[in-house]
């Protein structure tokens, strides 16, 4: 064969085949179905949820306050003169006891004037008996000369009766000036009026102090108070004798502080609320009140800030939730089975830092949003990031308190 023959059905075998492929192109791209676009769907918000568990659950009502003491006095003098002995514990943070002795004045004057007084009573004793001997004898004279009847009686200045009644007010007067020089000989000495601690000690041996002059400053330890600010609301819900109730006790308290670097705790409960509430923030002065504060150390000091938790009364059958799960209106954002977001109204009992308790509108179980959410609707697709449980705070697991 002629290489022209050959060189021409090789061009027509290529020209067979480009046609081929064009056809085939054609009649698949004839086959394809059409395109549609579509934008993409937003990924479904992720949110935060807790579990709700209902049951019982008790009020903590939290307040705060400086530690006082339930009594203060200053110690001033009675008498006059130099300070001759301090006791030990006469300085500041210096504790006593009930009765012990603080501080002496140099009793030497008071002794003279008890022996004196003493001295002039006697006399004015044996005026008194003279003066009663001079009246009986006037009497029996009078009756030898007049002759009287069984009921008759001598006149007054006969029988002496202003000179008698003189020398009986006189040894009275008399008296009384050794009772007052005997109690002067007695405040010479300073004893401690009750247990406690000597604060602002402003005296020593050799001063001369006078009535009126304040010698150191008295606390008694055997009880302090926390006096606590709180809502007139918060006092529907523990015992205030006096206040909410006419006596018995009060509610039991927990009072937390930290002393000497260590976080310490003490028993208290409520005594009574002050008379007055705060006339500008209208904040009733509730006063807790603990027993042997210096029983254990480091103490309950005096002006101490502490924390105080009063244990009010037990709700049943409650939920708690955090207070971010609360919305405008009383309202939760509960999550379903199939994660959509329902919008539910409650009913609150109370509101506090710790947490909203609701009467109402939960159940067992139910997962309540506690993150941010913008654009929230009811029926929403969400996604969860967790599933915290709120179970802690059934009374059974909560913190201990106080006991009974």
């Amino acid at each position: 064969m002629k290489k022209s023959h050959r060189a021409g059905i090789q061009a027509i075998a290529v020209l067979i085949l480009l046609v081929g492929g064009i056809l085939l192109f054609r009649h698949l791209a004839s086959q394809r179905p059409d395109l549609i676009r579509e934008d993409p769907l937003p990924p479904a918000p992720m949110v935060r949820v807790e579990t709700v568990y209902t049951g019982a659950h008790p009020v903590t009502i939290l307040g705060q306050g400086t530690v006082m003491p339930v009594r203060e006095i200053r110690v001033i003098p009675e008498v006059s003169g130099k300070v001759i002995w301090l006791a030990e514990s006469m300085k500041d943070g210096g504790s006593f006891e009930k009765g012990e002795l603080m501080l002496k004045i140099d009793p030497r004057d008071y002794e003279v004037a008890v022996a004196q007084a003493r001295a002039r009573l006697a006399d004015a004793k044996a005026l008194l008996q003279r003066a009663k001997e001079e009246s009986e004898a006037a009497i029996d004279e009078w009756r030898e000369h007049f002759s009287p009847g069984p009921d008759q009686t001598p006149p007054p200045l006969v029988a002496r009766i202003p000179q008698l009644e003189a020398a009986q007010a006189q040894m009275e007067a008399l008296a009384a000036d050794l009772e007052r020089a005997k109690l002067n000989l007695e405040r010479s000495q300073i004893k401690a009026p009750f247990a406690g601690q000597v604060t602002d000690k402003a005296v020593d041996i050799g001063q001369f102090v006078a009535p009126g002059q304040v010698l150191a400053g008295f606390f008694d330890t055997s009880a302090v108070e926390i006096v606590l600010p709180l809502e007139d609301s918060d006092l529907a819900w523990f015992s205030v004798p006096g206040f909410t109730q006419e006596g018995g006790q009060g509610s039991l308290a927990l009072v937390k502080a930290t002393v000497a670097g260590q976080d310490r705790e003490w028993q208290g409960r409520v005594s009574h609320a002050q008379a007055r509430l705060d006339t500008r923030s209208r904040m009733v002065r509730v006063v807790v009140r603990v027993e042997n504060p210096y029983a254990q150390k480091p103490p309950a000091a005096v002006g101490l800030f502490a924390n105080v938790e009063i244990r009010g009364q037990t709700l049943e059958g409650v939920s708690f939730m955090p207070r971010a799960a609360l919305r405008q209106g009383n309202v939760v954002w509960k999550v379903d089975s199939e994660n959509r977001l329902r919008f539910a109204p409650v009913t609150v009992a109370r509101v506090s830092d710790e947490g909203v308790i609701v009467t109402d509108g939960l159940s067992q179980g139910d997962r309540v949003v506690v993150s941010l959410l913008h654009g929230a609707s009811d029926g929403m697709l969400v996604r969860v990031a967790n599933s915290n449980s709120l179970e802690a705070h059934a009374v059974g697991e909560q913190a201990p308190m106080v006991k009974e």
